[in-house]
């Protein structure tokens, strides 16, 4: 779950999602499909923007538990689906905007997953449809002590230039870029280490909190040495057709 502070699980700032929805034209007729929708907080912007329908789709169902509680307003108007996006068929829905901020994963192993989200969900788009995907990049090549920290590998990430000329090898033209700041890196992970810590003070003697404050003293120290100027994350809206 997103811990407090956060609206969403990714470091993109409000503001630039909120440029993006902005630039996309939805009517009552069309669909904004979003994969690895969360508690819903993207989707919620989208609906309470543009007169369209939406479907969320998530594997867990908490998140989706959330993503009713948030989208109360616009229920009439949105589907929900605790399942594996991998194995949801939007069947003819009238999608026009398809969302992946910062779940790319739900597609396959790092290094292959950003590549095979475009590809899938341009295919649920209908002509002169967008995507609006969030994914990480490398700002600098990834010194191995960080990767060693942290697991990740050298390939699970493109640049941000690279990421771009990607979507336009798959016939996708970029339509506006955005990248998360050093300040937003720093609030986004800043809310998952008081997360833990908060846990673990409130309950000193359960061995999971334990390990999860562990595990993010390392992920901070790792953060601050490398990943604050090695991570990047950008956000691309993308038009098929």
């Amino acid at each position: 779950m997103t811990p407090a502070g956060l609206l969403y699980n990714n470091p993109m700032a409000v503001a630039a999602i909120d440029r993006m929805i902005a630039a996309v034209d939805l009517g009552v007729d069309d669909v904004a499909l979003d994969v690895g929708c969360g508690a819903g907080e993207v989707l919620a912007r989208v609906l309470e923007r543009h007169p369209c329908r939406g479907i969320g789709v998530d594997r867990d169902p908490d998140e989706i538990a959330a993503a009713d509680r948030r989208l109360t307003r616009v229920r009439d108007r949105v589907a929900l689906h605790a399942t594996d996006a991998r194995e949801f068929d939007p069947g003819s829905a009238n999608v026009r905007l398809a969302i992946c901020i910062g779940a790319t994963h739900v597609y396959g192993d790092p290094g292959l997953a950003y590549r095979r989200t475009l590809e899938t969900l341009a295919k649920t788009l209908t002509n002169g449809g967008c995507l609006l995907v969030g994914e990480g990049y490398w700002r600098r090549p990834p010194d191995p002590a960080y990767l060693a920290s942290t697991g990740m590998g050298a390939n699970d990430f493109l640049t941000h230039p690279a990421n771009v000329t990607l979507a336009e090898t798959l016939d996708l033209r970029p339509l506006a870029v955005a990248a998360a700041s050093e300040a937003d890196w720093d609030h986004f992970e800043s809310c998952f280490w008081r997360a833990a810590e908060q846990t673990l003070r409130d309950t000193p003697n359960d061995d999971t909190a334990r390990e999860r404050a562990e595990h993010w003293r390392r992920w901070r120290r790792a953060y601050l040495q490398w990943g604050r100027e090695t991570l990047g994350f950008g956000l691309y809206l993308l038009q098929a057709g």
